[in-house]
């Protein structure tokens, strides 16, 4: 009986945590993905520049990005670009490769869409110089841009980028295959009755 009690009790436990950790994850991906469960039309990316790491605007939704920061980038087709705003941080292809700036400037035609907009990375801000005057900007024609940030999460991008070396995905491939096997072990102990339930 105090036996029974004490798994029925170790069994509420990990419940309990397991409850929790999905929990948690649920709230952190929903905030990661711009306060929404719908993952259609996204991706992530991992930032590798500093140009948006310091000297952010208040008053934005997405703040810093700094070097190795994941960012959740939401796709949008041509059709929906008129939702961008000054503030947001969009994506775009330029000189060849996916760059993410902040959107200071957007040029519409005479029915008020978008047919160019003016980025700028937010380390490249000087002070006392309005933003879209500033040298470093881009003007990126709308065919050009590819979507709007959404999320940005500075530890899951450190985790992503230090669990490439080949050492570390090694090792972590050990510790699962370790589990994996102790799990497998455990099982057929209690199936065998050799486990807790059978004693």
């Amino acid at each position: 009986m105090e036996l029974k009690s004490a798994l029925t009790k170790k069994r509420l436990i990990v419940i309990a945590a397991v409850v929790i950790i999905i929990a948690s994850t649920a709230v952190f991906l929903y905030n990661f993905n711009g306060k929404s469960f719908d993952f259609s039309d996204r991706e992530t990316r991992i930032i590798v520049t500093g140009s948006m790491a310091q000297n952010t605007p208040p008053d934005v939704e997405i703040g810093a990005l700094p070097v190795n920061s994941m960012v959740m980038i939401e796709k949008l087709n041509q059709n929906e670009l008129g939702t961008i705003k000054i503030g947001d941080v969009i994506s775009f292809n330029y000189n060849g490769r996916l760059t993410v700036h902040r959107v200071v400037d957007i040029m519409t035609d005479s029915s008020g869409n978008p047919t160019q907009f003016k980025t700028l990375g937010d380390t490249y801000r000087t002070e006392g110089v309005p933003d879209a005057s500033n040298t470093h900007c881009e003007t990126i024609p709308v065919q050009d841009v590819t979507g709007k940030v959404v999320g940005v999460s500075p530890t899951l991008g450190s985790i992503v980028h230090f669990a490439q070396t080949k050492t570390i995905l090694l090792a972590l491939m050990v510790v699962i295959v370790i589990v994996m096997v102790s799990v497998v072990f455990d099982i057929v102990k209690i199936r065998r009755g050799d486990g807790p339930e059978g004693e």
